[in-house]
């Protein structure tokens, strides 16, 4: 009878002290969602609030096309167009952060198909095309051609030919980068060097580069533009 007791005595002391510890955490995860709730809220307020002030910040699909000069078209199109601003993935997604990049959703597609990303591609390319050929009449300097100025005679003709005007040149493994600028008729105007070398060196590179025949110029949609390439040399 006593063992009984006792057993009974000590399973009510369990029972009432698992029913403490339940409490207790009940009681620390109450603050807890109020803080994670408090964060959604402001998240939410404060997306509001920017869309009226600036527009929409969203995440835009990679995916579109590989082109970096296209993409980045692209991205000035939405933001002239829709008024979005686009945004990259960010490492620690917070409540604030989920709460405000879901407002900004959620607001922008009540007035906009789902696929709208991808079904104005072809107006883009459009507007791309058009942007692209007033740079051209304009002598834009493009970083990114179709076609890329080419030595007339190609690669062994030149190779023939920094061989001749390099003779003097006294570099020993030393591995240098030098940027050419052509203008439309493939002519070199300009000529740096990355490296630091001596000036007698750089002298002889630089004349050159600026004396050499004129290229084959860079080609974008079809005609010659001005544009910069970058030639590693080694010695």
């Amino acid at each position: 009878m006593l063992k009984k007791l006792f057993f009974l005595f000590i399973i009510s002391l369990i029972s009432c002290s698992k029913s403490k510890t339940e409490n207790k955490i009940q009681l620390e995860t109450k603050p807890l969602q109020e803080t994670i709730d408090n964060q959604k809220q402001k998240g939410e307020t404060k997306a509001l609030e920017d869309i009226k002030k600036g527009g929409y910040e969203l995440f835009i699909p990679r995916d579109v096309s590989n082109d970096m000069d296209f993409l980045n078209f692209y991205e000035k199109y939405l933001k002239d167009v829709y008024n979005v601003n686009s945004v990259f993935d960010y490492c620690e997604p917070t409540p604030f952060l989920d709460a405000y990049y879901k407002t900004m959703e959620k607001e922008f597609y009540k007035n906009h198909d789902e696929n709208i990303f991808y079904k104005i591609i072809p107006n883009v390319e459009k507007a791309y095309k058009i942007d692209i050929q007033n740079k051209i009449e304009n002598n834009y300097f493009f970083s990114k051609v179709d076609k890329k100025p080419s030595f007339i005679g190609g690669n062994e003709k030149l190779k023939k030919y920094l061989k001749n005007n390099f003779s003097e040149i006294n570099l020993k493994n030393k591995r240098i980068i030098v940027f050419l600028d052509f203008n439309k008729d493939g002519k070199i105007v300009k000529v740096r060097i990355r490296n630091d070398i001596d000036k007698r060196n750089k002298k002889i590179i630089e004349s050159t580069f600026l004396n050499s025949p004129n290229w084959n110029p860079a080609i974008k949609n079809g005609k010659a533009v001005i544009c910069r390439v970058a030639i590693p040399l080694r010695f």
